[in-house]
């Protein structure tokens, strides 16, 4: 009898941890030929599973919180992928345009999942479509233009908890003759209708050592950002803390793109090495280094808040 009830329970939990297998943590963009797709994977890597194909150059992916959908900018606009995960795999359960014909930068969902933020760029066959940074319902609707201008690759939702309805991106702004740009990282806030209450620099190249940045993402835990620099040992991964201002260096490595894990404590990174692209998870108290994707020609990627 006690036999037959641990074989039992030894079944049951084989059979618990069989059931969690497809777990995706991490959703990133390949390239191959001309078409795109977008995998998801657990966050060992483990269980990668080919979601979705693209013609179209795939800018951004972003997982919604707690997971089930991915938000998708390429070319051709915004859209959202609904998945589900089983013990069996992942399927994609549907495809829905939220902006169609205009071309996107990376999408981000807000922290409660109700809303998507994105940099869309200029359009010559459409004047109405004026550059600058939407928003749109995650479920549809009308996208509406919340802030004219320009920007590069990096776009945020804010912490509600902090700053409320506020968003953070990534521009160049005139130096001087010996620098010619500065890259700074603005925060813009909004008020209940959308309305812009206030914009500007959070943090600037002009007061600090480092000369470049390339990608920045925000902590789920505090008012903090994950930044990728160029400094003085080359590029480096810092958690700069927006009310203290103070700077922690993550890691020197040649790493392009960040994502902070839902609970702050790892982060998942896109690093360089002797000319192709890994998909590292990393430790965010001991900066230890877990290649989790092998080498392939990865554009946009995400970690799972």
């Amino acid at each position: 009898m006690f036999r037959i009830l641990a074989f039992a329970l030894a079944l049951l939990a084989g059979t618990s941890a069989w059931a969690q297998s497809y777990d995706p943590r991490l959703a990133y963009a390949l390239a191959s030929g001309k078409s795109y797709y977008v995998y998801v994977a657990n966050r060992d890597g483990t269980h990668a599973v080919r979601l979705y194909a693209d013609d179209a150059n795939i800018s951004g992916v972003d997982f919604a919180p707690g997971g089930g959908r991915i938000v998708v900018g390429d070319r051709a606009g915004v859209k959202v992928l609904a998945y589900t995960a089983s013990s069996s795999g992942v399927h994609l359960d549907s495809v829905t345009s939220l902006d169609g014909g205009a071309a996107a930068g990376p999408p981000d969902f807000s922290d409660d999942g109700a809303r998507i933020l994105y940099f869309r760029s200029s359009q010559l066959s459409d004047p109405s479509k004026v550059p600058g940074f939407w928003v749109v319902a995650a479920t549809g609707g009308t996208p509406k233009l919340v802030y004219p201008g320009s920007a590069l690759d990096a776009v945020r939702w804010l912490r509600s908890a902090d700053l409320g309805s506020a968003f953070a991106y990534l521009k160049t702004v005139p130096h001087g003759p010996n620098v010619p740009v500065d890259y700074e990282i603005w925060t813009v806030l909004l008020d209940a209708q959308d309305n812009v209450s206030s914009a500007g620099p959070t943090l600037s190249t002009a007061d600090h050592a480092f000369k470049y940045i390339e990608d920045f993402d925000i902590a789920h835990t505090r008012n903090s950002l994950l930044v990728t620099v160029s400094d003085a040992v080359g590029r480096s991964l810092i958690d700069f803390d927006v009310p203290t201002r103070a700077i922690t260096v993550r890691s020197h490595a040649l790493i392009f793109r960040c994502h902070y894990s839902d609970d702050d404590s790892w982060f998942g990174a896109k690093e360089e090495v002797k000319g192709g692209f890994f998909i590292d998870a990393v430790d965010s108290a001991t900066g230890a280094q877990t290649r989790v994707i092998a080498k392939a020609n990865y554009g946009a990627f995400d970690v799972r808040p």
